[in-house]
Order: C-alpha cells, then sequence, then structure tokens
C-alpha cells in the first residue's frame, strides 16, 4: 500500500468517531452517556454504534480496552461490518499495518449480525497485545503457551478469547440487572 493511500485512509478514519467519555469514568461504574468528548483514533462505522455505545456504558472491561487504546498516540483503529466475513471460519479479523514513523494502522473488520460485542472486544485484545509488543507470529511458531495459528495466516490468543467472553459476559449482565 502506498503512503498516500495509507494516509489517505487514515485520514478518512479519523473522520468518524465515536464518543469515550465512558471510557475515560471509571471502568467499574455504569457510564452515563450525556457528556461526551471524543476519540478520533478510534473509528466506528455507523452501523455499529449504538452497539459500541452499549459496550461503553455496560462493559468495564471494554471501558479499559478502549480507554487505552484512545490514550495511545501512535495508533489508528477502524473497524467496520464485512459480510465476506461469513464466508470463512472466523467472525472478526484484525490486520496491522505498522510505519517506520511509530504509527500503527489497525483495520478491524466484523461479521455482519448481532451481539458482535464479544468480537469488537476480543479484537481490541488483539490491539492490545500489539501495543504490549507481543510478537505474536514468533509466539505462534514457537509454540507458545496460548498463542496459535487458528488458520493459514489468523494467530488466536486466549487472551483475546478471554477478553471477548469477559465482555459478553458483562453485557449479559447488565441485560439481567436493567
Amino acid at each position: 500500500m502506498s503512503l498516500i493511500r495509507a494516509f489517505t485512509i487514515g485520514l478518512g478514519l479519523l473522520t468518524f468517531s465515536v464518543a469515550d467519555a465512558a471510557a475515560r469514568s471509571d471502568p467499574k461504574k455504569p457510564a452515563s452517556t450525556s457528556s461526551r468528548a471524543t476519540a478520533t483514533s478510534i473509528q466506528f462505522a455507523p452501523e455499529l454504534r449504538r452497539e459500541v455505545e452499549e459496550l461503553l456504558q455496560y462493559s468495564p472491561t471494554f471501558r479499559a480496552q478502549y480507554q487505552r487504546i484512545a490514550e495511545t498516540p501512535r495508533i489508528v483503529v477502524g473497524v467496520r461490518v464485512d459480510v465476506r466475513l461469513t464466508q470463512t471460519n472466523y467472525r472478526a479479523r484484525t490486520t496491522f499495518r505498522h510505519y517506520s514513523s511509530g504509527l500503527i494502522v489497525a483495520d478491524v473488520l466484523i461479521g455482519p449480525g448481532s451481539q458482535r460485542g464479544e468480537s469488537i472486544a476480543h479484537e481490541f485484545e488483539h490491539i492490545l497485545e500489539q501495543l504490549d509488543g507481543q510478537d505474536l507470529k514468533q509466539m505462534a511458531k514457537s509454540n507458545a503457551k496460548d498463542v496459535w495459528y487458528s488458520g493459514s495466516d489468523v494467530i488466536e490468543t486466549e487472551r483475546a478469547i478471554k477478553a471477548g467472553r469477559t465482555v459478553r459476559d458483562e453485557l449479559r449482565q447488565a441485560q439481567i440487572a436493567r
């Protein structure tokens, strides 16, 4: 991908933002949706807005993930729905582009359907693994515990699975309490 195209995509991602006031609040408290700031480094497709608002409001785990990513100056994240994922054996996927400037661009694809919060949180955990400096390719090649290839070029981690399931459970608990 050319640098100009990457820059254009990055700018395109920056034009759409979702509120992150919830992410900046106490992650143990349900978030208020009244006062909002914007995180320009994390962009969600319009069809994901309502679901992301619920994640921010009712999932302390997702709020913490979101806040950490939003506060990292060298990353831009775009999250969108991709119907082509229905033809694969996975529900979501993130690809990363690393630039010599230190910029990381993460393109998160989520499959269509309902209940996508678990997948979004799962992929956000993969982003955090990158920010933590984990070399998942090397870890999977060396048969590291809790990191493996789930396809020819797809790496999975127990950490991401756990994060997704935790967020799913937090959302279920919030629904029961409402």
